[in-house]
């Protein structure tokens, strides 16, 4: 899990524009650094945000990201 800051790091921030732009967003990448985009938080509108109340699912969505 890498966290950018999108106003520091616009450019590696590019490479995920097309999943939107809300924030905060958690991407699970792969170990060559390309998205897992099959994994996510279960939420149509904001697939890729996972809310404070939601530890059990970015558990699970980091354990499937590890086990690939």
């Amino acid at each position: 899990m890498v966290k950018l800051d999108q106003q520091q790091r616009p450019a590696a921030m590019s490479n995920f524009s097309e999943h939107g732009t809300y924030v905060p967003r958690i991407f699970m990448l792969d170990s060559e650094g390309s998205l897992l985009a099959d994994i996510t938080s279960g939420n149509q509108r904001y697939p890729f945000f996972y809310s404070a109340r939601q530890l059990v699912t970015i558990k699970t969505a980091m354990r499937k990201a590890v086990e690939g």
